[in-house]
């Protein structure tokens, strides 16, 4: 079985106005900036994000070569999108990030943020320090210098700063999780542009999948679509197994949490054990397949709408899927976050251990956070923890349970957890089904 070229994914993170867009517009694109948004244009994807500069939603561009594909993810950088981007980075199993700092402005609140997700989630991460145009030097210098004491206070990396006016990528390091290297450009005039367009050319993949390929078929879903002539399809990347055209897997954990008869997709009614549409009431089930939707695989596209025979692990594309046998599925029966799977399982209560970040809050049990956690995004309720409270760098093993409906998790899981911004890191270290 021949593999497509390798795909590299980026995340493209920083504080609103640094420009984000603008530099992921200029690299893919092989164009300049105006100064006015000309670059950002071709990435930006609704009319509101052109009309304030500002992304609101994620968008994947890319730079594609014989033998591999650069995949960047523009995240939204202001305050009011905290939840996408958080979402984006725990579950579109990124390789780098980088982190786009203006140099007029230094690190900002959105810009910790971003930065304290990255070295939580252990994703290795470079700068890309723009604007230097029209940046004053003695401004440009006293950001810089901030930029290096921020990352070794917080978190003991190293900056260095490349020379983008003589450096050749060759010599450059590449980015660890010890090491952040800083590239100055200017978006607007070019200078850098060319040595970080071939730096980034030049970096692999942080992830092996190759003892995944051999594992059960587990696609996280990102986006859904309603395509007319078509019918329904979702887009998302492979973690594990290899899915083929007509193969039939299980779509969930489904949108609501009732539980359902996989032959026939329709919700059981938990009063009368029997199919019914109309049961709205919150039913919980010790048997796991009964919280996902028969489906089958009716056709595979890759990100360029080539149609291809199959999809493996660290591969992202899209799927065609229709219900399995006379059932129906519709759009809104599925949500971002859900999986396509071949062994399924779906918990509501699990263990964890977890570690506290900067917070001025005290947690205790009935602590109700939101989760981010391999596409789920769920508000989860601490029911027992071995400490009578949590603090600042506090650690400690706690038991969770979502609050709304079963989600898919597995014992080794890394998730973040958040009420406004980063509160903890946590790993998944036991499943209560």
């Amino acid at each position: 079985m021949d593999l497509p070229p390798v795909e590299v994914r980026i995340g493209v993170g920083g504080n609103v106005d640094a420009g984000k867009s603008s530099f992921v517009g200029v690299i893919t694109k092989g164009i300049l900036d105006n100064g006015r948004g000309y670059a950002r244009s071709f990435v930006l994807l609704h009319k509101h994000e052109q009309d304030t500069g500002r992304t609101s939603s994620v968008s994947q561009q890319y730079i594609r070569q014989k033998e591999k594909i650069i995949e960047f993810n523009d995240l939204a950088g202001h305050e009011k999108y905290y939840k996408c981007t958080a979402r984006q980075l725990a579950t579109t199993l990124l390789d780098y990030v980088v982190i786009v700092i203006n140099s007029g402005s230094g690190i900002q609140m959105m810009t910790r943020e971003h930065i304290s997700l990255a070295f939580s989630l252990r994703i290795p991460m470079f700068i890309v320090f723009t604007k230097i145009d029209s940046t004053p030097s003695n401004v440009y210098e006293s950001n810089l210098e901030y930029i290096k004491s921020f990352y070794k206070q917080k978190m003991n990396l190293e900056v260095k700063v490349i020379d983008t006016t003589s450096s050749k990528s060759d010599i450059i390091p590449l980015p660890t999780l010890q090491t952040v290297i800083l590239f100055p450009v200017s978006n607007v005039s070019g200078q850098g542009i060319d040595i970080v367009r071939e730096y980034i050319i030049s970096l692999n993949k942080t992830i092996d999948y190759t003892n995944e390929l051999t594992k059960p078929a587990n696609f996280l879903i990102h986006r859904i679509y309603q395509v007319q002539g078509i019918g329904i399809v979702v887009s998302g990347v492979m973690k594990t197994g290899i899915v083929k055209k007509n193969d039939v897997l299980y779509l969930g954990p489904n949108a609501t949490g009732f539980t359902v008869n996989p032959d026939t997709n329709i919700i059981i009614s938990p009063s009368t054990g029997k199919d019914d549409l109309a049961t709205s009431s919150h039913f919980e089930t010790n048997h796991p397949s009964t919280n996902f939707y028969k489906i089958s695989v009716r056709g595979i596209h890759n990100n360029f709408k080539e149609s291809i025979d199959y999809l493996s692990a660290g591969y992202s594309g899209c799927f065609n899927i229709k219900a399995f046998g006379k059932a129906t599925i519709k759009r809104s029966m599925i949500r971002p976050g859900m999986r396509l799977l071949s062994d399924i399982n779906s918990v509501f209560q699990f263990q964890a251990k977890i570690k506290i970040c900067n917070t001025n809050s005290t947690i205790t049990k009935r602590y109700q956070p939101v989760l981010h956690c391999g596409g789920i995004s769920q508000a989860v309720q601490i029911v027992a923890m071995d400490k009578e409270y949590l603090r600042s760098y506090d650690d400690a093993t706690v038991t969770f349970r979502f609050l709304y409906r079963p989600e898919y998790l597995e014992v080794g899981n890394i998730f973040i957890m958040r009420e406004g911004n980063l509160k903890a890191l946590g790993k998944v270290i036991k499943i209560n089904m």
